[in-house]
Formats: structure tokens, C-alpha cells, sequence
């Protein structure tokens, strides 16, 4: 299903409204600095360090790209082994940010542009809202990012169904 940016960008509202509505008490001392935690994820691509990646996942994280389930990654063995090939084949990536806490929940929520420039030519850029949610340790066990799955296809091609 090819979506509109309309429709794309009301989905993304909606999961911001649904992010949002979460408690809004404040952030107990003892919480990690979850902002830091997201900044770091954001630092890795910009970066384009595999490693420094890998280490912000926690052994049950799921990254998930609800417009594109072919994307959907469980467990760090998926994330670790998709993203392999995706940060070699990186030149250099930029992204602009802007992040905020969930109060009362282990959670960030980022509106984000991301341009990223691979050494075949290709040039990527995506629009996205990203939902952090991160265990007791700071590390995260879920991502969910909603971009514009036709800039994704423009760049990377028609992924696979979801099975």
C-alpha cells in the first residue's frame, strides 16, 4: 500500500498524541538520563559507528518500522545482523533532531530528518517520528519508527511483504 504524505504524516500525529498522553508526572532522580541515552542512538548514525550502535540495545530489542513490517527487526541477533551491512555501506549521515522525555515512562519520543549518503551514490532522506522505550538499564528494547515509506522505496527499492 502506497501511502500519501497526508496520510503519512496524520499516522505519525497520531502516534505523537498517543506518546504524549502517556502520564505526565515528573522524572524520578533515580530514572537514566534517557534523553542522553536517545542522543546517543542519534550520535551513532550521525557517526556512522556500528559499535557504538550495537551497545545501545538490550538483548530483547525490537526495532520496528510500522509502514514497512519487512523492516521489522526482533532480538539484537536481527537488529546487529541488519544493520551490519547498512553502516559499511554508510559514507556519512546527518541527522537534525529535536527529543523529548516521556515523564512517567521510560521513554523518548524524536521528530527527525536523516540524510544519509552510501558509497554506491545513494543518497537517503526521511522525515520520522521515533518512539524510544528503554528497560531499567537505559538500554533500549523497542524502537518504533514511522518515516515516509516512499523515500525509503525511492532509495532502497520495493522491500519484501511481511510474511
Amino acid at each position: 500500500m502506497i501511502m500519501s504524505k497526508t496520510q503519512f504524516f496524520a499516522r505519525a500525529a497520531a502516534a505523537l498524541f498517543y506518546a504524549l498522553t502517556i502520564s505526565c508526572t515528573s522524572t524520578k532522580s533515580t530514572d537514566p538520563d534517557y534523553i542522553a541515552q536517545t542522543e546517543a542512538y542519534f550520535q551513532a548514525v550521525d557517526n556512522v559507528d556500528y559499535e557504538a550502535f550495537l551497545a545501545l540495545w538490550a538483548p530483547d530489542g525490537e526495532f520496528l518500522v510500522p509502514f514497512l513490517p519487512s523492516q521489522n527487526l526482533i532480538g539484537y541477533d536481527q537488529i546487529a545482523t541488519a544493520f551490519k551491512p547498512r553502516f559499511a555501506a554508510a559514507q556519512s549521515a546527518v541527522t537534525t533532531r529535536d527529543i523529548k522525555k516521556i515523564h512517567g515512562a521510560p521513554q523518548t519520543l524524536a521528530k527527525a530528518q536523516f540524510t544519509i549518503d552510501y558509497k554506491n551514490g545513494v543518497r537517503y532522506e526521511n522525515d520520522a517520528v521515533i518512539l524510544f522505550t528503554y528497560n531499567g538499564d537505559g538500554r533500549l528494547v523497542r524502537l518504533e519508527e514511522w518515516i515516509d515509506p516512499d523515500r525509503f522505496r525511492a532509495a532502497f527499492g520495493d522491500p519484501a511483504p511481511a510474511e
